[in-house]
């Protein structure tokens, strides 16, 4: 892949989170970090970060990111909001199960 590739992005997103979905979260990590500091502006990278991060336990790296992705305007993270945009996901098991662990509420406060 070439850095000046405008897509580069997008195929990191993607493959983290295939590794996320394949239960691979180790893995994931580094390609979801990166995800997150290319694309400082969406909310669907910090996610899934975020849901790395609760398979994982980090959960103060989790807190801190579900912080700067709730200031980013919209609704709130939540898992009922997640399983309402996912549910026909096969990873959206995996996915709520990861925000769980991480500390993310049922409802939005």
């Amino acid at each position: 892949m070439s850095p000046l590739d405008s897509f580069s992005g997008f195929y990191t997103t993607t493959h983290g989170l295939a590794l996320l979905a394949a239960r691979r979260f180790e893995e994931a990590l580094p390609f979801l970090r990166a995800s997150v500091s290319g694309f400082t502006d969406y909310t669907g990278p910090f996610n899934t970060l975020i849901s790395c991060c609760g398979h994982l336990g980090l959960i103060e790296e989790a807190t801190e990111l579900l912080t700067v992705r709730n200031r980013m305007g919209g609704a709130p993270l939540s898992l009922s909001l997640v399983r309402r945009h996912m549910h026909r996901f096969a990873h959206c098991d995996v996915f709520v199960e990861g925000l769980r662990k991480a500390g993310v509420p049922e409802e939005a406060p």
